[in-house]
């Protein structure tokens, strides 16, 4: 996005986005180690893995203010067209309080925001978990685009 204010070229871009789906997204960095963690089953694997992404935020330069800046367009300064927002309430990654955040953040930009939130389906499994009820849900969503 600031990509596309910044350089003249690109401007007409925004204008032409007529909505947008997301699913799943990642609501801080210690989510994404922790998360993907738990689905790790050997305990050595398991803290390797966690250990080496939270050490990959939190000492490598620009990891973590680059996550930063990108959760802030995002949660910020999206293109005020329509939201399929796709997650469960049961995602460490994808928290369903950051969840809620943003589609109350999106809703005062002047965003219509459409959720679609199971119980239990880990993160981003959605597809593979409930695939006809997520396919419908996108495809009914799609119908109401306009061109």
């Amino acid at each position: 996005i600031n990509h596309v204010q910044e350089n003249a070229e690109y401007g007409g871009i925004l204008d032409r986005v007529v909505g947008q789906v997301f699913d799943g997204p990642i609501s801080s960095p210690k989510g994404a180690a922790l998360g993907v963690g738990k689905s790790i089953k050997n305990p050595v694997g398991k803290l390797l893995y966690t250990s080496g992404v939270w050490s990959y935020f939190t000492f490598v330069p620009g990891v973590l203010k680059g996550h930063d800046l990108c959760r802030t367009m995002w949660e910020k300064h999206i293109p005020t067209t329509p939201i399929l927002l796709f997650g469960c309430r049961n995602d460490p990654m994808s928290t369903e309080e950051y969840n809620e955040r943003c589609v109350e953040g999106w809703r005062k930009l002047g965003c219509d925001v459409r959720l679609k939130f199971w119980d239990d389906s880990a993160h981003s499994n959605h597809m593979r978990i409930h695939k006809d009820e997520y396919v419908n849900t996108l495809n009914a969503y799609l119908d109401t685009m306009e061109p």
